[in-house]
């Protein structure tokens, strides 16, 4: 599933972008489909070229599926 990053919190998680599609962790997500978090793995090189992979938890208000954002747009058109 992917997810699409609506606010940063005012700066407070730097490694999210607004408006950057996030692909969310299956398995976690199954574990605990009424949980209030969304679980990203961030993959990023560090300074010296090795492959980093984080996985993090985040507030789920931060983030909108494309169903919610389809439905956002919809209301906006009134229909």
């Amino acid at each position: 599933m992917k997810v699409q990053c609506i606010s940063t919190k005012c700066g407070f998680h730097k490694h999210l972008k607004l408006g950057e599609w996030y692909l969310v962790e299956e398995k976690q997500l199954l574990r605990n489909p009424f949980s209030n978090e969304i679980v990203i793995n961030h993959c990023y090189l560090n300074k010296w070229g090795v492959y980093v992979s984080n996985i993090v938890f985040y507030d789920r208000s931060l983030f909108r599926t494309f169903s919610e954002k389809r439905e956002w747009k919809l209301s906006k058109l009134g229909v």
